[in-house]
């Protein structure tokens, strides 16, 4: 070390000598300053280098191992390895289960080899760490969470590749299966579901299920152009029906079997489907009563949702998934089903999912079938032999008529001795308009009131669409589909859509997800329309009879549309003053007068 500062010292005198002594004082010092600090590292350096060396081996000459510490709870050969650590040579992804001899192989002298025990975080699994040591991540609605040390990690936490969300995810160990055929369960937080459709584990929050759902594409009573989806390893994939080979196939061609087939004598239509995966894996949907999920809508017989029920390997090894449907007596729930219990190794491995009562009750359709929830997963227990190896308990709290998962907390064998939580915390986005951001409107003047101009996604694509609605003569009716980068004009004959309307509400009365046009005004005569929508255009349904006129020789009745009843369904109400205050309530095939609703303000006071 001594011989290499003294090369350094002659290196900085040769560098300063290149400066004048006057004008170039403050480059001197700069240099000075520069090169004493790259001496200064590169001396701890070698001291470094030098300890390492000098303590590497012991006197007999043996390389030291700290991590062969007798009855770690890191040690595999304890018999107590670590929850949470790392899952992915003990939780094989379900579509390669195998017994790849190469992989099982090289899986298990990891496990044996106490050296790679270096790699992990020597920490007892009963021990509680200092809050200011918890790791903290800020995020997209989700705001912050702090890990249970050692059982989760930072790593849990990434970001969507392609689509820019934040994501967490929540492994839950399971016990080894036969072959290595064993079902892979994690809890995923996904920021853009957070304020959406949210089901069992609350706000953003979903579990890696694997089923086919059915796309009715706006058009719930008519199953002739339906599409079919497969959430299958935490991707979703578009299938395609090819006549030619009798089956099903991803867009982008993954190479998987799929085929859906006749023949269940469990369920109620018979059909069910398969799924064989390259390694000859088979997954099985819908087989059972409880793994097909009907529409709940009167008049729609058709399945909305097939759940795996069935994993087999090659070898006749079967991991079986059953669920409970609608749970709860009449009035309970209704277009809901959710797992119950995963049975593996000849049904002596059990995984039960237990359910508790959700404080807000959800309601509303999706794909045409309405859903109503009223449950919340409370506790995932695991047993072996009828004995309980584990347990995993989630919390909730409820803000502003959202519920959000609050704490998973992990108990040992017997459910009896527990990790110290997880935790997550919440907070709101502010959001704001950008006033630099603009997009070429129309040409068209909106001259007459905003009753006559709505604003509204008319064709299903998420995008606003612009519909203007005059008097009959003005060539300025019409609707502006939005393509994304601006508008172009839609013709009435392309819609269908009535003429000479005008004083007109816009709202989705069918539950279809696409806005209707609704049509009610007196001027010497009555005029009471409602025109249905399907996505491309629009059907007058006289069986719809509208209870108030939305204008009444001129003046607002003070008449508002709004799902008031959480059902799904658009709602009547009116609220004038002199007029009075009336609830109309939506049954699905028509509106019924309700008394049990009083509106706490007038809406029109003149």
């Amino acid at each position: 070390m001594n011989c290499y500062n003294n090369n350094m010292k002659t290196n900085i005198i040769d560098v300063l000598s290149v400066f004048p002594s006057v004008s170039g004082a403050a480059v001197r010092s700069f240099f000075v300053l520069i090169i004493s600090l790259m001496i200064i590292t590169s001396t701890f350096a070698s001291a470094a280098a030098s300890e390492i060396s000098d303590s590497g081996s012991s006197s007999d000459g043996s390389v030291s191992d700290s991590s062969q510490n007798t009855g770690s709870p890191n040690d595999p050969a304890s018999g107590n390895p670590e929850p949470g650590s790392d899952l992915a040579d003990e939780n094989p992804d379900l579509s390669d289960t195998s017994s790849d001899s190469s992989s099982e192989d090289e899986s298990e002298n990891e496990a044996d080899d106490p050296a790679s025990d270096d790699e992990k975080e020597d920490t007892d699994p009963g021990e509680t760490r200092d809050s200011d040591t918890d790791p903290e991540i800020n995020i997209h609605e989700l705001t912050s969470f702090k890990n249970a040390e050692p059982f989760s990690t930072d790593e849990a936490y990434m970001t969507g590749l392609f689509t820019g969300a934040a994501v967490y995810t929540y492994p839950i160990r399971t016990p080894d299966g036969i072959a290595g055929l064993r079902p892979e369960v994690s809890l995923i937080y996904n920021s853009q579901s957070a304020g959406g459709v949210y089901g069992w584990l609350g706000d953003g929050w979903s579990m890696n299920d694997f089923y086919i759902l059915r796309d009715v594409y706006y058009t719930p009573e008519n199953t002739s152009d339906d599409r079919f989806r497969l959430y299958f390893n935490g991707q979703s994939y578009d299938l395609i029906y090819n006549a030619t080979d009798g089956r099903y196939h991803t867009e982008t061609e993954n190479y998987m079997n799929i085929r859906k087939v006749t023949g269940s004598n469990e369920n109620t239509y018979g059909e069910y489907w398969k799924v064989l995966t390259k390694n000859g894996t088979e997954y099985r949907f819908g087989y059972t009563a409880d793994s097909e999920l009907e529409n709940s809508v009167t008049g729609r017989n058709y399945v909305t949702k097939w759940k795996l029920d069935r994993i087999r390997d090659t070898s006749g090894n079967s991991i079986i998934c059953n669920y409970i449907e609608n749970p709860g007596s009449a009035g309970g729930e209704t277009g809901t089903s959710y797992l119950k219990n995963i049975t593996y190794n000849n049904g002596l491995t059990v995984i039960e999912f237990n359910r508790t009562s959700k404080p807000v009750t959800f309601s509303g359709y999706h794909d045409g079938s309405l859903v109503i929830e009223k449950s919340l997963l409370s506790d995932i227990t695991i047993k072996v032999n009828n004995a309980v190896s584990s347990k995993y308990h989630i919390t909730y709290n409820t803000s502003e008529n959202h519920v959000f998962l609050e704490s998973v907390q992990y108990y040992g064998a017997g459910g009896t001795s527990s990790l110290p939580a997880t935790s997550f915390s919440y907070g709101t986005t502010n959001v704001s308009f950008d006033e630099n951001v603009s997009v070429p409107l129309p040409n068209a003047d909106f001259p007459y009131s905003g009753d006559d101009c709505c604003i509204e996604d008319m064709n299903g694509d998420a995008l606003q669409d612009i519909v203007l609605f005059l008097p009959s003569g003005n060539s300025s009716s019409g609707i502006w589909i939005n393509n994304g980068s601006g508008y172009v004009r839609q013709k009435y004959n392309v819609w269908n859509m009535p003429t000479d309307f005008d004083r007109l509400r816009i709202a989705d009365i069918d539950g279809n997800g696409l806005p209707d046009i609704l049509y009610s005004y007196y001027l010497n005569q009555e005029f009471k329309q409602v025109w249905i929508n399907n996505g491309s255009a629009f059907t007058l349904d006289s069986s719809i009879t509208l209870p108030e006129y939305f204008i009444y020789d001129g003046t607002d009745r003070g008449v508002r549309i709004g799902d008031i009843n959480g059902d799904g369904l658009q709602d009547i109400l009116k609220s004038k003053k002199n007029v009075g205050k009336s609830v109309w309530i939506n049954n699905g095939t028509g509106f019924e007068n309700s008394s049990e609703w009083d509106i706490p303000a007038w809406f029109y006071s003149q």
